[in-house]
């Protein structure tokens, strides 16, 4: 004996009993419709920025019919458990955990979660924040009264950054004596007159 369900809908998922009689007896079984759920993402991943040295932790909270297989991409390539990440798929969470921020780790990350009803995905990305350093310092220069003097110095850090320019603790500022600028980690300052110290 068999039963064909067409179109299996939310209304057809439970138990059928199956029952055989004639004279001398009976018996019944029973099966189960169940729907395969596709996987959906309950919550999805969040951007993160972190401190180079840090650690960090990529969470989402899934649902769907097991067994849901769960994938994690950064860059094309799936990414493994290994000295500094650690992937986890328990309770419907899912995470990626590194131990210790390196600038490889800088970047977009994917998590594909997967079973035999569908496919879906959700990205984050983690921007690696930087502080602001001086790579290359001001040079001394020696000017003549009345010349014009530069001073550039080079810095790196995670926009947005700031440059002041102080003489003798007072911030200078862009004006008929002094041109300041900043472009490309370059900050200059141009003393259009030196006068004597």
């Amino acid at each position: 004996a068999s039963i064909h369900i067409l179109q299996v809908a939310t209304p057809d998922i439970g138990e059928y009993m199956c029952m055989v009689k004639n004279d001398v007896g009976g018996d019944t079984c029973i099966g189960t419709v169940n729907l395969k759920e596709p996987p959906v993402f309950v919550k999805k991943l969040s951007n993160i920025s972190s401190l180079l040295g840090e650690s960090v932790t990529l969470e989402a909270t899934i649902k769907g019919s097991e067994p849901i297989h769960v994938t994690w991409i950064k860059d094309h390539k799936e990414v493994k458990d290994n000295e500094y990440m650690t992937v986890t798929h328990e309770h419907n969470v899912v995470t990626l955990h590194i131990s210790k921020i390196e600038p490889i780790h800088g970047g977009k990350y994917t998590c594909q979660i997967k079973n035999d009803a569908g496919m879906r995905e959700s990205a984050a990305v983690i921007l690696l924040l930087e502080p602001a350093t001086i790579i290359e310092k001001a040079e001394s220069v020696s000017v003549t009264a009345g010349d014009q003097a530069t001073l550039e110095c080079i810095v790196r850090g995670t926009p947005e950054l700031k440059v002041k320019w102080l003489k003798d603790g007072q911030e200078l500022a862009s004006g008929r004596k002094y041109r300041i600028s900043f472009v490309n980690g370059i900050a200059n300052l141009k003393v259009l007159s030196a006068d004597k110290a």
